[in-house]
Formats: C-alpha cells, sequence, structure tokens
C-alpha cells in the first residue's frame, strides 16, 4: 500500500502544480471569473486531498485501488467499536468489590479521525486561546489554539502544537514566530460571540489577508508597544509571550511545539484579583472534536498540592 500511496500523493502533487501554473495563465489573460473559480476549486480539492493522504484519513481506501471494486468511499470515518487489537480486561474496584469491564485500543491501529475523535473526546475540555501574532512586515494575524498548556511555573512556561494548512504551507502564526518570536494569547469569555469569532479567524487565508478584516472588532494596540501584537477586545486575558524554542516532533510529526515563555498578563484588575485567590473564571473550552463552549464547574475540590 505504500508504494500506492507514494505515487498518488506525486501524481497530486503534480496535479496541484499544473493548476497552479494554470491559473496564475488564466488570470494574465484576463480568463473569465467562472473559468478561474472553477480551477480555484481544483486546485483546493486537489490540496485537500493531498493533506488527508499525509494525515492518513485515507488509508482505508489505499484496499480499494482496482478497477472492478464496488466498495465506494463514504464521509461517514469508518467505525471503530471494535478496533482488531482490542482486548478486554477486568479490573476490580476496591471500593464496591465489583468487575469493571475495560477496552484497550491500540491507537496506531486507528486511522487519522477516529484516532482524534477517541483523544479528542477523552482528553478534555481543553482551554481554547486565540493567537494574536504581527508579520515583519506589519501584517497582524489571529488564530484559534486549543493545545495551549502551563509546563513551568518557574519560569512560567507554555507550549503551543502549530501545524500547517491544507496545502502544506505552515500556519502563518507559526511564520510569525519564527520572524519575531511575539505571540499574544487571549483567554476568552464563554459566549457564542467569542465562539464565531474563534470560527472564523481559524479559516486559512492567503498570507497576504489579515483575519481582522473578517471581524467587526478593531484591534487596540498593546501597552507594551508596537512591536507587540495588538489585543484582542472583549478577552477575559491576554498573555504576552516569546518565544524561546521551536521542536519538532518526534516520529515525524507535521506539527511544531513551540515553548513560550510568558512576559506579562493583560486584564481587568477584578480579573486578575479573581486569578491571584484561587476564584474560579469562566472561560471558552473545546469539548470534544469541533465543539466548543463554557468552562463547566458543577463542584470542585481543594487540594493540598498539585
Amino acid at each position: 500500500m505504500q508504494s500506492s500511496k507514494e505515487d498518488i500523493r506525486g501524481f497530486l502533487h503534480l496535479c496541484a502544480k499544473y493548476a497552479e501554473d494554470s491559473l496564475t495563465r488564466k488570470r494574465r489573460r484576463g480568463d473569465s471569473e467562472a473559468e478561474i473559480s472553477s480551477w480555484e476549486n481544483y486546485l483546493k480539492f486537489t490540496q485537500h486531498t493531498i493533506s488527508e493522504i499525509n494525515q492518513g484519513k485515507l488509508d482505508h481506501w489505499m484496499k480499494h485501488l482496482s478497477s472492478d471494486d464496488e466498495w465506494r468511499p463514504s464521509p461517514t470515518p469508518p467505525p471503530t467499536s471494535s478496533p482488531t487489537t482490542s482486548t478486554t480486561t477486568s479490573i476490580s474496584n476496591q471500593d464496591t468489590d465489583k468487575s469493571i469491564a475495560q477496552t484497550m485500543v491500540e491507537l496506531k491501529e486507528l486511522e487519522f479521525m477516529p484516532r482524534k475523535f477517541l483523544i479528542d473526546g477523552l482528553i478534555g475540555p481543553r482551554p481554547l486561546a486565540i493567537a494574536s501574532t504581527k508579520s515583519n512586515a506589519g501584517l497582524n494575524n489571529l488564530a484559534g489554539i486549543t493545545s495551549v498548556c502551563v509546563v513551568s511555573n518557574q519560569p512560567p512556561l507554555l507550549t503551543i502544537s502549530l501545524s500547517q494548512y491544507l496545502d502544506g504551507r505552515p500556519r502563518d502564526t507559526l511564520t510569525n514566530l519564527r520572524e519575531n518570536g511575539k505571540v499574544t494569547l487571549h483567554i476568552l469569555p464563554p459566549t457564542q460571540e467569542m465562539a464565531e469569532i474563534t470560527d472564523v479567524v481559524s479559516k486559512p487565508l492567503p498570507r497576504d489577508v489579515s483575519e481582522w478584516d473578517s471581524l467587526t472588532l478593531s484591534p487596540v494596540e498593546s501597552p507594551s508597544g508596537e512591536c507587540w501584537p495588538p489585543l484582542l477586545p472583549k478577552s477575559v486575558a491576554a498573555f504576552e509571550c516569546q518565544v524561546i524554542e521551536i521542536l519538532d516532533l518526534p516520529k515525524d510529526g507535521v506539527a511544531k511545539l513551540c515553548v513560550l515563555e510568558i512576559e506579562r498578563v493583560i486584564a481587568a484588575e477584578k480579573i486578575i484579583d479573581m486569578a491571584k485567590s484561587g476564584s474560579s473564571i469562566a472561560t471558552l473550552c473545546q469539548h470534544r472534536t469541533l465543539r466548543i463552549g463554557p468552562s463547566p464547574e458543577s463542584w470542585n475540590y481543594l487540594c493540598d498540592i498539585f
């Protein structure tokens, strides 16, 4: 299958290159908008297909490449309820003295989407942030981030994971971080408006187009100066961070792991006081794949140390 997969990927790359060159010629000639639009759609679809092959989403298609195979692809991910490597064991619950059935799933046997749904469904809710960066050319960028993780309090360090667009281009946030190392992570209120804003700014745009142009909110200059990215109004808080290191992921992971040092926090005095006193602050989170909403807190338990 690997040989077929590489051949298909190489062929699609050639198709994408041809479509890009064709679009250049058609725009130069002044061809009709309908003709140009059809080629743009073809290019986007081809790039999307390449991305799905790279991520392993279409691996199960590779078993059906024969022209006389009657199997038809479906947009629904293949079933994952009975992975071939799953086993069932019994674990004794000492409190109730009852046996609890446990299913063990080998993730390497799952394809991309079933694996993503499984991980996102269990490791969550996760904090959702909007990252604000600025290119060296002065263009402001916004992007939704769901991989924010506190890895150290002394020094104050965060990590975020930044992948690439469907066409293989690095995310603008990553490109800007490589240029000047500055990013502002906005913690968001749990409102429908902010959920919609997150959805808007997370869609891929050309490098020379700013996500701010799609919003009714206007950027606010940081009190730290023009060298820092602008602030997003209505945010709960903003973390101004400097990149310490950008790391490759092992096992040919596409994303880059960015280690950030928090230089300062910008928020209303009330929010600062609440956070420092240990009070809970409602924020927007990712709940399972493609779902965002308020951080739930029906109860809490005070630990001695964590």
